[in-house]
């Protein structure tokens, strides 16, 4: 079921592959051990549903981006396997944005009760502009 739904690769004891939800993006490799303390012992193996809920959540949180206390000076990156603020803007600029605009498909009550709303259409600001 781990390979099946989320692409982790278990065999003889030894980790074999974790999931890509991104291409580009290499989640924070220092919450491993987390994520694999999470699998074997916090999943609630009784029900399917909640098996997967569970999984899905550990995913979630092992590819997450950094927290604020998980940030290292720039200096430090090159001996450590932490991410600078530098690093992470990056990432947030050139992958995840991206990804949203492509991927994120909110349901359509969402726009009803003003869960999310469009700020700014970049082609109608392009059309404001162009007639001044």
């Amino acid at each position: 079921m781990l390979d099946e739904y989320f692409s982790i690769q278990i065999q003889d004891r030894k980790l074999l592959a974790i999931p890509q939800l991104l291409e580009n993006y290499v989640p924070p490799l220092h919450r491993l051990p987390s994520l694999l303390v999470g699998v074997a012992e916090g999943l609630q193996i009784e029900e399917e549903a909640d098996c997967l809920q569970s999984l899905g959540a550990e995913v979630a949180l092992f590819n997450s981006t950094c927290q604020e206390w998980e940030l290292v000076d720039s200096e430090e990156t090159e001996h450590s396997h932490g991410v600078s603020q530098q690093q992470l803007y990056w990432i947030m600029q050139h992958i995840l944005f991206p990804a949203l605009r492509v991927y994120f498909k909110p349901p359509e009550d969402f726009t009803a009760d003003g869960t999310v709303m469009e700020v700014a259409s970049l082609s109608e600001l392009y059309q404001s502009f162009e007639r001044c």
